[in-house]
């Protein structure tokens, strides 16, 4: 029994560290998992341009137009565009703040047709408005809009909720069975009270119900979504060095590259022998591999290594909405310099794909996204249950201490 109060205190002060945390990112997180339908559905015009009876330009015409309408060194062919969506282009957007400027993520929309710029647009959370609106969102889930102060934040809150989650769990369970009505109880038949949610009950013990047996419902997911946000804000910190420990998670390839002295701003290659170089690596890896090439993604050059990365999708990938198989290769000779895949190589990685894919639900489609959305809002209900047991607790052990404090004199006047 003194074990179990220590883990009484321990869970109440743990859940009050996280209230705020997890009660924003319950609901943030519910607003996310359709972002990219309400994307389109708020900013119609980022994701269409009229129709012309010209074909459009190829990817890498795409690319050298980009570059030259958007002022700025463009390293990367995207082959995943839709047909009739403007190019994307990230560029830097300088805004003036109290504080001083601050560099935000912006885009510069590029005609597919013709290659002329179209608008630019800012990314930044802040001005609030139709556009900024989603990205306002997405930070305020992961960072609280605190940077990397927030993104500390959310990170601790996330370790506490991942070990607390099993501290929840064996505060659910029975003590031990007992006699009740004069007949004895089995441990599983009282444990399965802990399951449900007595109706029509008290406001305190609907919440009590209701925390309780969400928990228990929602537990899977609640240790999925706790570990996965240890992932998003502790990655280097805390997640890759635990997962290391207990599975074969070594460098990813291209991450441990020295860079080159003298960095070249084009790839010596060229970007459609690149292109071809990269197309040939990656299936001659796929024959080697046994796994099938789906689509090719984007071909990228990284200047500070001299290093193409040829991106597909391919049997290996789980999630829907990104891409994660790829080769490295000399981005002068032509050799490879590695090749890597979110499943099948490393059981760390694999668990982290899955475990990633699920969180962003970007798998089997609709039933989990709205799996991911109800899940959200239970960790929200959870987080504001859990508050309100503690303070109705914290009053009944104030009055116990002081049973004879005199009441206020209701003609008193506050002072």
């Amino acid at each position: 029994m003194k074990l179990r109060g220590a883990i009484v205190v321990i869970h109440r002060y743990a859940g009050l560290y996280m209230a705020l945390f997890l009660t924003v990112a319950g609901a943030t997180g519910t607003i996310m998992v359709f972002r990219p339908e309400l994307d389109r559905w708020l900013n119609p015009d980022l994701y269409a341009v009229a129709h012309r009876e010209a074909p459009e330009l190829d990817p890498f015409a795409l690319r050298e137009r980009a570059e030259e309408v958007s002022g700025g060194p463009v390293r990367i062919v995207n082959f995943a565009r839709r047909p009739g969506e403007p190019l994307r282009v990230k560029i830097s957007d300088m805004t003036m703040e109290s504080g001083g400027a601050h560099e935000a993520e912006a885009v510069l929309l590029v005609d597919p047709y013709d290659g002329k710029p179209i608008r630019r647009v800012s990314l930044a959370p802040w001005p609030l408005t139709r556009e900024s609106l989603l990205p306002f969102v997405v930070k305020l889930h992961f960072t609280l809009l605190l940077g990397d102060l927030g993104r500390w934040l959310f990170g601790v809150a996330a370790l506490i909720w991942t070990l607390d989650s099993f501290l929840a769990v064996y505060l659910t369970l029975p003590a031990a069975a007992h006699k009740a009505g004069g007949a004895r109880r089995s441990w599983w038949a009282l444990w399965s009270a802990s399951w449900r949610v007595k109706f029509p009950a008290s406001a305190f013990r609907l919440n009590f119900d209701l925390h309780r047996a969400g928990a228990l419902w929602l537990w899977p997911a609640l240790l999925l979504f706790a570990w996965s946000s240890v992932y998003f804000n502790l990655n280097r910190e805390v997640y890759l060095p635990a997962m290391s420990a207990l599975f074969d998670m070594p460098a990813k390839a291209g991450a441990a590259l020295p860079p080159v002295e003298y960095p070249a701003p084009s790839p010596a290659l060229g970007w459609r022998a690149g292109h071809a170089v990269g197309r040939a690596l990656m299936e001659d890896e796929a024959r080697r591999r046994g796994f099938r090439i789906l689509n090719e993604d984007s071909l990228e050059y990284d200047e500070s290594s001299n290093v193409f990365y040829y991106t597909v999708r391919s049997s290996f990938d789980v999630a829907e909405s990104f891409s994660a198989t790829y080769v490295v290769f000399d981005a002068a000779s032509g050799k490879l310099r590695g090749f890597d895949a979110p499943t099948g190589l490393f059981t760390g990685y694999t668990l982290t794909s899955w475990i990633v894919a699920l969180h962003l639900a970007s798998l089997w489609g609709l039933p989990w996204k709205l799996c991911v959305a109800v899940a959200g809002a239970g960790v929200a209900m959870l987080s504001a249950t859990g508050v309100y047991i503690w303070q109705k607790k914290r009053v009944a052990r104030l009055t116990a201490r002081h049973p004879a404090a005199p009441a206020r004199n209701k003609l008193q006047p506050h002072l």
